[in-house]
């Protein structure tokens, strides 16, 4: 029967320190002058129970090992930590009733990160004695390193070591990962490692780790949109297209598949996603180190839009899907017209409504900083602008804009706005769009997190 808490491991250690003589088992040791007050005692390391404050698991269908046997021993493969890392280490007298014990334990540069000298161990009545330690102060930032705990009878004997991987948390995770009860959404191993590669080792902040993870996944080259694509002439340069979610269909993110494909994907080899595939991507993963993120979904029906840059295809401001034959650069007078229009749009939000304060995580486009001054996302000199990347963007400068009520209009925006424009004003054209209550008025609002599986 599988053990419910699987990060609970024994590391066993047939290793035993003695006076005067060399000892048999995993260790073979001579115990210096240092132990003449001991001379009597005789002491082995039996196990040490590791125990992290994260539940963690290899990936969705499977626990991770949780020992590996090598002759008599067994020791960790992986444990999760947030704050605590508890040893519990179990000796055996053989004879003698007290000694006294060092532990150190080391990071993989031999920084030492805990310590504690001269721990009284008295015998017990099975002749055991069991000694538990907090080991604390741990917060660096996310990493995954080796640690090395060591226990000694004297200030240089060594009766017990060992070496488990141990994934350093900055925070506890979000959903739809969950920590503190087994579940096959617990953090996976598989799921860390991909982040190790992410840019966000050593980073703590949440926004820090959302902001790096959204530009990760625009600009990786690991990834393409899912729309057809023209260039300035009119040209169609991709596919058709059709908008549809490759990875979290269904209600679900189809995370193992996902973690399973990402390392052949490249630029002639992209991984096609949409923008519901983009905001569970950024959320789910920057979630899984603490962030707050949510997956919204705004449009009922479909809204125009201003000219965008889409993930995988940088080099082209153009409307998403506009109608067959259609140029890409018709005006945005013509824009109604000619298409450019979502049927939704999906981002990752750090908060469940949208308001108009809430922060945008978009990995799936660039907006135009100057949609009005400069439609075609060229500037002046004639020059391609960058776009922004949302990341961290408040979502909205005004709760309404270009309101019409009784015939009078209300809210329009000019270029003399361009310079406080948020991500809507940035994306949507500047036509009739209102938002009100936390949500587009005519619109709808969806919000959620879809678990992995």
């Amino acid at each position: 029967m599988p053990c419910v808490m699987k990060w609970e491991v024994n590391m066993t250690f047939n290793s035993r320190a003695t006076t005067g003589a060399k000892s048999s088992g995993f260790n073979t040791l001579s115990v210096g002058s240092v132990m003449t007050a001991y001379s009597e005692t005789v002491i082995m390391c039996e196990s040490i129970v590791l125990k992290g404050d994260i539940n963690l698991r290899y990936n969705c269908k499977n626990e991770y090992e949780s020992g590996v046997k090598v002759g008599a021993e067994f020791y960790t493969k992986y444990a999760a930590v947030h704050e605590k890392l508890t040893l519990t280490t179990e000796f055996s007298f053989f004879s003698g009733t007290e000694a006294k014990l060092w532990l150190s334990v080391k990071d993989s540069s031999e920084r030492i990160i805990y310590s504690e000298d001269e721990i009284k161990v008295t015998r017990g009545r099975d002749d055991k004695a069991k000694v538990t330690t907090n080991i604390d102060g741990l917060l660096r930032g996310f990493r995954r390193d080796f640690i090395s705990i060591e226990w000694y009878q004297g200030l240089t004997n060594k009766i017990g070591t060992r070496m488990p991987t141990i994934y350093f948390f900055p925070h506890k995770p979000n959903l739809p990962w969950v920590w503190d009860t087994a579940s096959n959404q617990n953090p996976w191993v598989t799921a860390l490692d991909m982040l190790l590669k992410w840019g966000v080792v050593g980073e703590s902040d949440t926004k820090r780790i959302a902001r790096k993870i959204t530009e990760y996944v625009y600009s990786s080259e690991k990834f393409k949109y899912d729309a057809p694509v023209f260039d300035a002439s009119g040209k169609r340069v991709e596919g058709i297209g059709t908008g549809k979610s490759q990875l979290s269909g269904n209600g679900k993110f189809l995370c193992t598949t996902f973690i399973g494909i990402i390392p052949g994907a490249n630029k002639k080899n992209p991984i096609v996603v949409n923008c519901s595939d983009c905001a569970t991507v950024v959320s789910t993963f920057s979630n899984l180190l603490g962030a707050n993120l949510y997956q919204t979904r705004f449009g009922a029906s479909s809204f125009h839009c201003n000219k965008v840059k889409t993930i995988g295809f940088d080099a082209y401001w153009q409307y998403p899907f506009p109608k067959i034959g259609d140029l890409v650069s018709v005006s945005v007078a013509d824009s109604t017209a000619t298409g450019g229009s979502f049927s939704y749009h999906e981002v990752a939000v750090n908060g469940p409504g949208m308001t108009i304060s809430e922060e945008i995580y978009d990995a799936c486009l660039k907006v135009n900083p100057k949609p009005i001054s400069y439609p075609d996302g060229r500037n002046e000199k004639g020059k391609n602008e960058n776009g922004v990347l949302p990341v961290g963007m408040e979502f909205a400068l005004y709760p309404v804009y270009d309101y019409i009520y009784n015939g009078v209009h209300y809210g329009k925006l000019t270029q003399d706005d361009e310079e406080d424009f948020k991500y809507r004003e940035r994306l949507i054209l500047n036509k009739k769009l209102d938002l009100s209550n936390g949500v587009f008025t005519g619109y709808g609002c969806s919000t959620g997190r879809r678990p992995m599986e």
